[in-house]
C-alpha cells in the first residue's frame, strides 16, 4: 500500500481512501458495509482507526477529510492516530477480545 499510495498526486490522492478501506478490511476480515457501520464493535472500530492511521502516514490529506471520507470526526482521526501509532502487535490488537 505504501508505496503505492505515495507515488498518487492530486485527485488521485483522494481515490487513497478507498484503496486503504479495501485493504484493511481484508486483511481484519470485515465487509466494507461493517467499516461504514456507526457501531462501537471493536474489531470494526479498530479497524476503521488503522484506517486512519494509514491515510494520515502516508498520505498528505487533512484529518478533516480523512474523517470526512470515514465518516468520522477529525479528532477521532486524530485519537486514532495516536493510538495505532502505539500499537505494538497490531494483529493481536484489532483481534483482542477484552
Amino acid at each position: 500500500i505504501e508505496l503505492f499510495i505515495t507515488n498518487m498526486t492530486g485527485p488521485e490522492l483522494m481515490k487513497a481512501s478507498v484503496i486503504i478501506r479495501d485493504a484493511v478490511c481484508e486483511r481484519f476480515g470485515i465487509t466494507r458495509e461493517q467499516f461504514e457501520m456507526k457501531t462501537k464493535k471493536r474489531k470494526i472500530s479498530r479497524t476503521r482507526m488503522v484506517a486512519c492511521y494509514l491515510m494520515r502516514k502516508h498520505t498528505a490529506v487533512s484529518v478533516a477529510v480523512i474523517g470526512e471520507r470515514y465518516n468520522m470526526d477529525h479528532s477521532n482521526v486524530t485519537k486514532a492516530y495516536k493510538k495505532v501509532s502505539q500499537v505494538k502487535n497490531l494483529e493481536q490488537w484489532i483481534n483482542e477480545t477484552k
